[in-house]
């Protein structure tokens, strides 16, 4: 359905795909799918971001690109976008998607948490559904991130895994 192509023609400036993870609507028309993309240029660190985006099925047009143009978020936690669950209704799905928070200490740090994005006349409106946490007034700082969404058949209920890093042994846990 949709093909991106790494360029290495010019070895000056390579651009490469990384797929993250893709699902179809339930009517089979849709592909939700989020893409990481890494650029390096000469011998440069490369530098990378996430997209989300969402194309018809049938030609793998992009319709939308509702993360497009915010630039490089660090993905430490390499969590944007790791699963995507789709509403029943096929009007919205589920993915985590960094969000502002405030750490412990009062600090913005933005973290993966799950989002609904929502088609409303062809624009995908994000609504926050989980709130992720940086606690940076204990050492070591863990992280809690949300990963792996999932919607009930009924549309109900979600379910998602929630991760900690680092414990107290600098291991994650979920």
């Amino acid at each position: 359905v949709i093909n991106h192509t790494s360029d290495g023609s010019n070895p000056n400036s390579i651009l490469s795909y990384l797929p993250v993870s893709a699902v179809l609507s339930p009517s089979n028309s849709l592909l939700a799918y989020g893409v990481e993309l890494t650029i390096r240029q000469g011998l440069a660190n490369p530098q990378s971001t996430r997209e989300l985006n969402i194309a018809r099925a049938s030609d793998g047009f992009i319709l939308a690109n509702p993360t497009l143009g915010r630039g490089l978020v660090s993905d430490s936690f390499r969590g944007e976008f790791v699963g995507i669950s789709w509403d029943p209704t096929g009007n919205s799905f589920i993915t985590p998607n960094y969000t502002t928070v405030l750490s412990a200490l009062g600090t913005p740090i933005d973290l993966p948490a799950i989002v609904r994005f929502t088609n409303s006349g062809g624009n995908w409106i994000k609504t926050v559904l989980s709130t992720p946490a940086y606690i940076n007034n204990i050492f070591p700082p863990p992280a809690r991130t949300h990963i792996y969404p999932a919607i009930s058949p009924s549309g109900n209920s979600i379910a998602f895994f929630s991760l900690t890093w680092p414990d107290a042994i600098g291991m994650s846990q979920a």
